[in-house]
C-alpha cells in the first residue's frame, strides 16, 4: 500500500524512481552497522523505503512519517490438496462422534421397526361420513 502512494507522488511530482531492493528491512548486525533498507537509508542510497517495520534501534537511526493507513501483520496458510488427505468426509469427525452417529441410527431403527410391528397389528377401524 504505501508503494502505491509513493508512485503516484512520483508521477505528481513528475520525477522518475529507481528501486533498490534488499533482503532485510534492516537490522544491525555483531558489529554494530545496519544491513538492509536502514543501510541505503543512511548511506544515502536511497531517499525513501516503504515498509518498515517500526523498532525503537530503527527510530533512532532513520525518520518516519505519518502512516498513510492502518497495517497489520498476517499470515496466510495454504490448504493441503484433497489428494494428500485420506478421507474428507471422515476426518473431521472424532471416535466419539461416529459412536454418537451409529447409535442415534442404531436407536431410529428400533424405534422405527418397532413402530411399524404396532400398527400393523393394530386394526383398522373405517369411518363412515354421512
Amino acid at each position: 500500500m504505501s508503494y502505491m502512494v509513493v508512485k503516484v507522488c512520483f508521477d505528481m511530482l513528475n520525477a522518475s524512481e529507481r528501486r533498490l531492493f534488499t533482503h532485510t528491512w534492516g537490522y544491525k548486525d555483531k558489529n554494530g552497522n545496519w544491513q538492509g533498507m536502514i543501510d541505503h537509508l543512511i548511506k544515502k542510497e536511497g531517499d525513501l523505503g516503504t515498509i518498515a517495520i517500526f523498532t525503537e534501534d530503527r527510530m533512532k537511526a532513520v525518520d518516519y512519517i505519518s502512516m498513510i493507513g492502518s497495517t497489520s501483520v498476517r499470515f496466510a496458510f495454504r490448504e493441503p490438496p484433497l489428494a494428500l488427505m485420506e478421507n474428507i468426509f471422515a476426518l473431521p469427525f472424532t471416535g466419539a462422534v461416529w459412536l454418537a452417529i451409529f447409535i442415534c441410527v442404531l436407536g431410529c431403527a428400533v424405534f422405527l421397526f418397532i413402530t411399524s410391528k404396532w400398527e400393523s397389528s393394530v386394526s383398522m377401524v373405517t369411518y363412515k361420513i354421512y
